[in-house]
């Protein structure tokens, strides 16, 4: 799946997740990494849409409400089971770091390039994730500037890690300390992301990002999936909700402001 006349740079292994039928997402993002000098392995994704979530054995319902203040959607359900089977899919193998892409991420220009230079500037470092398609602008430190074409991506340590999980470089250790703190799954996926960055630490992003997503909806990630349709904080809403998403929003900005204060120390 590498373009003619193009050689692979040195990177970590690339996965994209994909829903099957989605031939025109998985030849627009095959031409897209191709064109970086990117070679990839699809992960089929795992279509949950017609799924009763509290029916499937890794889904903990009352965890959901507890943390969202409402039922979880078929479709977020999917995403979450996609991401996971993609981090498996990555632990199976012998790399120390792998980037998982949804089918809707599109590389900026020099993209490829750029990936060696960010694990140059993430050696040494305790570091877990980092997100490439959402900036941190809360509780952050710049930590290295990257440089691609004549534009600069600050890498920032997130301490309060951005909400998004389209585009994800993941060390090992990371990938088997999130699946470890996460035999279930209790929230949407970029809420789980962001409540276990914050606590656990480890958490990087770029500013400006380095990856942003087409204009076709995405088809795994139910933020837009079900926008096209109704309010999603609206659905199988309970009473708790805005209990819910202030003690989420004051746990994640405590946390951040602990891991904070032990990185200026």
């Amino acid at each position: 799946m590498l373009q003619a006349g193009l050689t692979p740079v040195q990177a970590p292994p690339v996965f994209v997740i994909n829903l099957p039928g989605s031939d025109d997402r998985l030849a627009e993002i095959s031409g897209n990494l191709a064109t970086e000098g990117l070679e990839f392995e699809r992960v089929e994704a795992v279509d949950a849409r017609a799924i009763v979530p509290e029916d499937h054995p890794e889904f903990d319902g009352r965890a959901m409400r507890r943390t969202m203040g409402r039922r979880m959607m078929g479709a977020e359900l999917g995403c979450c089971l996609s991401h996971r089977k993609a981090l498996l899919r990555f632990l199976d193998g012998d790399a120390d770091t792998a980037l998982i892409l949804e089918d809707d991420a599109r590389l900026t220009p020099g993209t490829g390039a750029v990936l060696p230079k960010l694990l140059d500037a993430l050696t040494g470092r305790d570091w877990s994730l980092v997100n490439l398609g959402h900036p941190s602008v809360k509780m952050s430190h710049r930590v290295a500037t990257l440089h691609r074409d004549g534009a600069a991506h600050d890498l920032l340590a997130a301490h309060y890690a951005p909400m998004g999980g389209f585009a994800l470089l993941w060390s090992r250790l990371g990938a088997e300390d999130y699946l470890h703190r996460h035999p279930k799954i209790t929230a949407p996926w970029d809420n789980m992301l962001q409540g276990w960055l914050c606590r656990a630490g480890g958490g990087f992003a770029l500013s400006p990002p380095l990856v942003g997503v087409t204009d076709a909806l995405s088809e795994i990630d139910a933020v837009a999936a079900y926008a096209a349709t109704a309010p999603r904080a609206r659905h199988g809403r309970h009473w708790s909700y805005p209990l819910a998403k202030q003690r989420r929003l004051w746990r994640n900005r405590a946390w951040a402001a602990i891991n904070r204060a032990r990185w200026q120390g």
